[in-house]
C-alpha cells in the first residue's frame, strides 16, 4: 500500500526534482567552459582498397 501512495508522489514531484537535480548531479562544467560549440568532428577511415570514407559527427 505504501509503494501505491508513493507512486502519484512521484510522478508529480519527478519533475522539480529532475530540474534541480540535474545542475548538481551533471554540473554544467563542460558547456560552461567552452566559449563556442565545437565545430564538427570529421572522421576519415581509409579502407584496404583505397576508398576513403569521411564521416561527420555533431554536424
Amino acid at each position: 500500500m505504501t509503494t501505491a501512495q508513493q507512486a502519484p508522489a512521484m510522478s508529480t514531484a519527478d519533475g522539480d526534482d529532475a530540474a534541480h537535480q540535474m545542475p548538481s548531479s551533471h554540473p554544467p562544467t563542460t558547456a560552461m567552459s567552452l566559449p563556442r560549440p565545437l565545430p564538427p568532428l570529421v572522421l576519415t577511415t581509409t579502407h584496404d582498397d583505397g576508398h576513403v570514407t569521411t564521416m561527420e559527427i555533431g554536424g
